[in-house]
């Protein structure tokens, strides 16, 4: 009986172990709730539903006025802006007026009191997405979606859990606890900041649960995986951090895209699969990598391959698509970051055993290398030179 005891004891104290290695979800919607909040007043009290049409400079003004004098609308409006959450999406969040320019909490309280009858000009066009939100009553699924992810949070958070899993080191230390924070911005899709994973739903039209959890998952395996990563390497030069800082991005959405691709539309599945556009992908990858190795000054060349690859994300879309694009195409378009990483991931995924992708995780420095070696005629990204190898396996030592 005491033999049973004590064996029982250690069973319960290596559970209880294991459970404290994976990171705590804490679901915070307090944000998108005050969102909705906000806009449903706007418009119950102005008698005026959010429309494209213009009106007159008068109305907009008088409007303007009267908004501005409303403390009810004025202290929801605060209190949403004085959420932790707000804090982080204000920082490079600008508001247009004539030639001036609002910024950050400044910003969203311009657009709220400018509405219904003004769409504020802002950055990432916020104020006519949440527009097109309202106009076609995504609000109120928004509304329902927040009440059943609460209702259901438990078994979201472990499947989200569970899913990231599969793509973790063996050694990883996961962080304690992660906030999920629901957020109605619309500058931007979902993205994580340090510990805390912003999920947007003004992208969300479907709200299918299972999609949600994906993307959850996404995020998380991008905290926890990045977490490690950081800790892998020691940074010695500029240069070495210039190049690191695009090899952790292929890498973390590489592997982080293995969760969810499958829930990408059809249309942008098709164009992760032209060859075409993948082959201009890659040279574009290839370039931005030895410029930046190249560079006197490699943070800023790093930073400039970047906004670069974005700015011509849409021409490369209007290239290579040439239908009416879906829904959610757009979120998707051609980068590199994204096409190049989720094709160098699946091919040691699809063409390997669980041992090399395992390892590739394990060993980032290995990526192109393992790619190569099991890459085959099937494959669109053909061989890496052996320069390129190098310099992206150097560059973690």
């Amino acid at each position: 009986m005491k033999k049973y005891i004590i064996l029982t004891l250690i069973t319960l104290l290596i559970l209880s172990c294991e459970k404290k290695k994976e990171s705590i979800l804490v679901f915070d919607s307090e944000p998108a709730e005050k969102f909705i909040e906000i806009i449903d007043y706007i418009e119950k009290s102005s008698n005026q539903k959010l429309l494209f049409k213009k009106f007159s400079d008068q109305v907009i003004t008088a409007n303007y006025k009267k908004n501005s004098s409303d403390k009810y609308l004025n202290t929801k409006i605060n209190n949403l802006l004085k959420l932790q959450a707000y804090s982080k999406l204000s920082e490079s969040t600008i508001a247009y007026s004539d030639s001036s320019k609002i910024k950050a909490k400044d910003a969203y309280r311009f657009a709220f009191l400018n509405l219904p009858f003004y769409r504020t000009r802002m950055n990432g066009d916020m104020v006519s997405a949440w527009i097109n939100y309202w106009e076609n009553n995504y609000n109120l699924k928004a509304s329902k979606f927040l009440n059943d992810l609460n209702e259901n949070s438990e078994i979201i958070k472990n499947k989200a859990i569970r899913l990231s899993n599969k793509y973790y080191p063996s050694n990883i230390v996961k962080i304690d606890t992660i906030a999920t924070i629901f957020c109605m911005d619309g500058n931007r899709s979902s993205f994580t900041s340090d510990n805390t994973i912003y999920m947007e739903l003004v992208y969300s039209t479907d709200f299918n649960i299972e999609r949600f959890t994906k993307i959850l998952s996404h995020e998380l395996h991008h905290i926890n995986y990045s977490n490690w990563l950081l800790n892998k390497i020691k940074i010695t030069s500029e240069k070495q951090e210039g190049i690191f800082k695009l090899q952790r991005k292929i890498i973390l959405e590489g592997i982080a895209q293995q969760i969810n691709f499958i829930d990408y539309n059809q249309q942008a599945k098709k164009l992760y699969e032209n060859r075409e556009l993948i082959s201009e992908l890659n040279i574009n990858f290839i370039n931005n990598l030895i410029s930046i190795n190249k560079s006197k000054t490699p943070l800023n060349a790093f930073q400039e391959s970047i906004s670069n690859m974005w700015k011509i994300s849409d021409s490369l879309l209007e290239k290579y698509c040439k239908e009416d694009y879906e829904e959610h195409t757009v979120s998707h378009r051609p980068t590199f970051l994204y096409y190049i990483s989720y094709q160098l991931y699946n091919v040691i995924e699809k063409n390997g055993k669980d041992e090399e992708i395992r390892y590739v995780i394990e060993h980032p420095e290995s990526l192109l290398e393992v790619y190569n070696s099991l890459r085959n005629e099937n494959n669109i990204i053909p061989k890496y030179p052996d320069e390129i190898v190098q310099l992206w396996k150097t560059n973690f030592k």
